[in-house]
């Protein structure tokens, strides 16, 4: 039998959703490159009825999970993201595990030791860590890697590269028709301009859309992934194609693929949809203050900036927090 692990623990905790996940997996391991920890992902699913009403009204809340926690080791560090696991947050304060909570909770703060919401949400308070953008898990290694594995795929495709990351509609942004039409014109002037085209779609984008880009964009320049290529068993390409890019053309209404692409210090070109509000306009204007995005208008420009890198800040003040709170435990424990 193994001996138990002397490292503490982070459970990392979504409600399944891959942006959701992505960002608490993301500070998880960010935590990790500082200092040693175990993690654990942990997958909320909530009983029906209970899963589509408040919070507030489970009651216990761990009596509504389809499967129970693994709380065979308590984890010292929690870190969790998306609506349905904010009825835990208190819990696991209770136990003894130092909460982190993801965006926005939209309740009241102290049922959380740190909140990490985006810097565009305006929200204030002593546990509050401001972000701008989101939590992402890209490192230099990682960029660098996933190029590697990719670049077998995509033959001689010329220079200059161009990574397109179309997302689609949103609560905040509409993908009609009219601006479809717009994406494929700049894109088609892309390629007979003679660029590389690295293009990917998310579950967002229209189907009819992905149809059109895959009938009308086609030959030896153009690499097309949607999800269904099979490349290799498990690869997904998406940070390949950031590795190898030039320059990145990102829809503007993913708050996680624009940071993703502003990791690189290449260019980030804004696809412009319908709609937005004031919380994307204060975070697409604060990247643009930064030099580190425009909107997309062509001929292409190059510029440079500084690369964002605010996941490793956030872990830092994270674990000078948590080391906080553990002195401050063993100083009030008798």
């Amino acid at each position: 039998m193994n001996a138990p692990s002397s490292r503490p623990l982070i459970h990392i905790v979504s409600d399944g959703r891959a942006g959701m996940e992505n960002q608490a997996r993301g500070l998880a391991e960010a935590l990790c490159r500082l200092q040693d920890f175990d993690t654990r992902l942990e997958r909320i699913d909530i009983k029906e009825p209970w899963r589509n009403l408040p919070g507030f009204l489970w009651g216990d809340p761990m009596k509504r999970l389809v499967a129970p926690l693994d709380l065979t080791r308590l984890p010292d560090i929690w870190i969790a993201c998306g609506r349905l696991t904010l009825p835990f947050a208190g819990p696991m304060r209770t136990r003894g595990s130092f909460v982190v909570q993801l965006q926005d909770p939209r309740k009241a703060l102290h049922n959380f030791d740190v909140v990490v919401p985006p810097e565009h949400d305006n929200l204030q308070g002593q546990n509050v860590l401001p972000m701008r953008g989101s939590p992402n898990r890209l490192t230099e290694e990682l960029l660098r890697e996933d190029a590697s594995r990719l670049l077998p795929f995509i033959g001689g495709l010329p220079s200059p590269r161009i990574a397109v990351m179309l997302g689609g509609d949103s609560r905040a942004y509409k993908m009609s028709e009219a601006r479809q039409q717009a994406i494929l014109e700049n894109l088609t002037s892309l390629r007979d301009g003679g660029a590389g085209l690295l293009i990917t779609s998310s579950r967002r984008t229209p189907a009819s859309f992905v149809s059109r880009l895959r009938e009308v964009l086609s030959g030896p320049n153009i690499f097309q992934w949607h999800g269904d290529n099979d490349l290799k068993p498990g690869f997904n390409p998406y940070f390949g194609l950031l590795g190898l890019a030039d320059h990145i053309l990102v829809t503007e209404e993913s708050t996680n693929m624009v940071t993703e692409a502003a990791f690189t210090g290449k260019p980030v070109h804004l696809i412009a949809l319908d709609g937005g509000n004031d919380k994307f306009r204060r975070f697409h204007e604060s990247l643009q203050q930064a030099g580190i995005s425009r909107p997309l208008a062509l001929p292409l420009q190059s510029w440079t900036y500084a690369p964002l890198r605010e996941t490793d800040r956030i872990a830092e003040e994270i674990l000078v927090r948590w080391r906080s709170h553990l002195q401050d435990r063993r100083t009030h424990t008798p």
